[in-house]
């Protein structure tokens, strides 16, 4: 029994020394690998807030003359107003992205109106071979894998390319 008891005092004050000793070395401080030691003095940071929708204003069409058709489908323009920058806008036809880039058209207070026209040339086989169709023309900023939710409207073009027209803002 009395060996037992010398054995268990042996075992506490072995186990009290080593976490003395353990406690007894300071670890050093050291950098990570991948550390600079160089701190940069001034920075900047440049948000936007695209979780409003562009706003198409305007959405227009022009006709030319066919000889023995009539007015037939030529141009669309399409006009709108974003907080977003030149650079984020994206403009598509159908689920199409759009060729052309869109031109600022003026900036006020951070709300800039932005314009594209896009030619029949473009659209012709959105439209159908002018067999008549309607597109949907959608509009929207986008950064990386981020985007502003759509403005959308419609392009209608009958039989033959004639009466074209935009129609009502949807979505």
């Amino acid at each position: 029994m009395m060996a037992r008891t010398r054995m268990r005092a042996g075992s506490s004050i072995a186990a009290l020394v080593m976490l003395l000793a353990v406690g007894a070395v300071n670890a050093a401080p050291t950098d990570a690998a991948w550390t600079e030691p160089e701190y940069a003095s001034s920075g900047a940071l440049n948000a936007i807030d695209l979780s409003a929708a562009p706003t198409i204003t305007s959405c227009t069409t022009t006709t030319k003359v066919v000889v023995l058709v009539g007015l037939v489908f030529d141009t669309v323009t399409i006009t709108w107003t974003s907080t977003a920058p030149l650079e984020m806008q994206r403009v598509y036809f159908g689920t199409q992205l759009g060729s052309l880039t869109p031109t600022l058209v003026s900036s006020t207070n951070g709300n800039h109106s932005y314009s594209v026209t896009y030619s029949e040339g473009l659209l012709e086989s959105l439209l159908g071979n002018l067999l008549g169709s309607t597109t949907a023309i959608a509009v929207r900023a986008e950064g990386g894998s981020w985007s502003s939710p759509t403005a959308t409207n419609r392009l209608r073009v009958e039989l033959l390319g004639l009466n074209p027209r935009c129609l009502d803002p949807v979505g």
